[in-house]
């Protein structure tokens, strides 16, 4: 089964790195491919990230050190080591290198200390490389223009008024309607920060041109709804009981 990867988590910005992570973050060590797993780790030992992606980040990292030291000894620690042995040294943070070390001193199945002994030794060829965090972008700004209502004009001989232009494709907003309400439906009353919310709707959006403002009004109106629920400046789907 192929596990959970996402490119790219290097060399983020903050907000896209949330968006990226979030849900990386809820899976277990045996669902992640060992370079997601190297590179959150690596991002939970940045000091540049703060706030609730830290915390998160630091949680996932208490998670992971965890489950590798409770991988047991035999097939499964095999695996995972054989995993690691595909991954650049350099792309291995202090932490994942520190829980692979402690699990050296400890196991005694032939094919898994081979293996742990040719992980440790790859390790000392290289250092774990720096991580980069790019500065936020500044938020994109649309310039929506005023849509004035259609008028009725008659032709010049004053026969038949001129039919009122085609409506906008709705096609954008039918997609950003189903992309904010399937992300949410993940989160139930915590929500998704706005800011969160619209970048991953930008981020994964088929419209290279859609704007922080289209996804809003969609959001908008699904409040208007009833569907979602908008406080703390967080989206939620709306408790129904």
């Amino acid at each position: 089964m192929a596990r959970a990867h996402v490119e790219g988590l290097r060399d983020a910005d903050p907000v896209t790195l949330s968006v990226l992570a979030q849900d990386l973050i809820r899976k277990p060590l045996v669902k992640l491919d060992p370079r997601s797993v190297c590179d959150l780790l690596a991002l939970s030992e940045s000091e540049k990230i703060t706030g609730a992606l830290s915390r998160d980040l630091r949680k996932f990292r208490d998670q992971m050190v965890r489950e590798v030291s409770d991988l047991p000894d035999g097939t499964r620690l095999a695996a995972f080591v054989a995993d690691m042995l595909e991954v650049a040294p350099g792309r291995v943070p202090e932490t994942l290198r520190g829980a692979v070390l402690e699990r050296a001193l400890t196991d005694q199945t032939p094919l898994v200390v081979q293996r742990l002994e040719q992980l440790v030794a790859l390790f000392e060829t290289e250092d774990p490389a720096a991580i980069t965090v790019r500065e936020r972008p500044a938020a994109r700004r649309t310039t929506v223009p005023a849509v004035r209502a259609p008028t009725r004009r008659r032709s010049r001989a004053g026969g038949t008024p001129r039919p009122p232009p085609k409506p906008k494709d709705t096609r954008r907003a039918v997609w950003v309607r189903d992309d904010v309400l399937e992300r949410l439906s993940h989160y139930g009353s915590r929500g998704i920060k706005q800011s969160v919310l619209v970048a991953g709707a930008i981020h994964r959006s088929p419209y290279g041109d859609l704007g922080e403002s289209e996804v809003v009004t969609v959001l908008k109106a699904l409040k208007v709804e009833g569907r979602v629920e908008f406080g703390a400046g967080r989206w939620s789907t709306k408790v129904r009981w």
